[in-house]
């Protein structure tokens, strides 16, 4: 059963989104993203195939559809990339962390940029995400720091999303995440605590990202 949208109520006109991907998917996609990981060179087929599967269990209610498009070639070189960078900021104490994190940073940018240029949806197009790498880095860095806080991650994470989807170009219309920083909180501690289990880490993944796409709506703002 699709989760009730939460936090403010959204408005009519809007359409919603549904998840409706297995945990035992999960569980295959995610072995299969983990292991071209830990090999770095594949790293990049792993991510296209886990986007392509995280993708086609999204259902919108207005009987749209979306696709993934993107491939491995176009990104498996960032993946060795970075593996690199790390590598070679470990000879530099401090400021090479530093270094590594920012050009990393604008690396991992590319990478959500082009997860969503092939994302393509059948009456909006391609998507775009316009966000930019100052802002992105700021972000990062709160949400790196915010995890000290013990609980404040949470409400980082709920203006975070809304950062992004603000800047997520659909066609003109507008992407809006209802979460709150609390439900975000017990929904994380649940699934951590579950997740102890070690087996149940797939279901309790596809329980959470089933909630996070619930609370997620496309906005009609474009001429009817």
């Amino acid at each position: 059963m699709t989760a009730e949208l939460s936090g403010t109520e959204p408005r009519s006109g809007q359409v919603r989104l549904t998840f409706t991907g297995t945990g035992l998917e999960a569980l295959v996609w995610g072995l299969f993203a983990l292991i071209l990981g830990i090999l770095i060179i594949p790293a990049g087929w792993g991510i296209a195939a886990i986007s392509r599967w995280l993708v086609h269990s999204v259902t919108l209610d207005d009987g749209a559809t979306v696709e993934f498009h993107g491939r491995g070639s176009q990104i498996w070189g960032y993946y060795i990339l970075m593996f690199f960078i790390q590598a070679v900021s470990n000879f530099i104490p401090g400021l090479g962390g530093v270094i590594a994190w920012l050009v990393n940073s604008r690396i991992q940018l590319a990478i959500w940029q082009w997860f969503f240029r092939e994302v393509h949806m059948s009456d909006r197009g391609t998507l775009v995400f316009t966000g930019q790498y100052w802002p992105y880095v700021g972000w990062s860095f709160i949400l790196l720091i915010s995890i000290f806080s013990i609980v404040g991650w949470a409400w980082v994470m709920a203006a975070y999303l809304r950062w992004v989807y603000r800047h997520i170009d659909i066609g003109g219309d507008q992407v809006v995440f209802w979460g709150t920083g609390l439900e975000i909180l017990w929904r994380g501690i649940v699934t951590v605590l579950v997740s102890i289990l070690i087996i149940t880490i797939p279901w309790m993944a596809v329980w959470y990202i089933q909630w996070f796409v619930s609370q997620t709506t496309i906005e009609r703002t474009r001429a009817q």
